[in-house]
């Protein structure tokens, strides 16, 4: 006859002693759609920092830098182009680019990601 053993743990719901989320990495979690030359990006747009899992890193307070990384129609980006994230999110409201084209593509960077 075998012998089972078993160990019965509980949990808290006490997360004070679990490690906080580290970013590890940048997402937009809203992009610019289609909007005309020199007109603000609507909706904004909104850059997240995320840990290695892909979850948000709430208590990410650091610059976030926005860019254009692919330039068709050799414009320039205009507005605020960095801010402090808020909850890990960095919300960029007046970023617009003053010349038409298909394909730009922004980049987004901080300090270490």
């Amino acid at each position: 006859m075998a012998l089972l053993s078993f160990f019965l743990a509980t949990c808290s719901g006490d997360t004070s002693t679990q490690p906080k989320p580290v970013a590890t990495q940048l997402a937009f979690v809203v992009s610019p759609t289609s909007s005309s030359a020199g007109s603000a990006f609507s909706p904004a747009v909104q850059v997240a920092a995320l840990d290695a899992g892909g979850g948000n890193v709430p208590d990410f307070a650091d610059s976030i830098r926005v860019t254009i990384e692919t330039n068709p129609g050799s414009g320039t980006l205009s507005g605020a182009a960095a801010k402090v994230a808020t909850g890990g999110v960095a919300t960029f409201a007046d970023l617009s680019i003053n010349r038409p084209g298909v394909g730009y593509r922004l980049r987004a960077t901080a300090n270490g990601l």
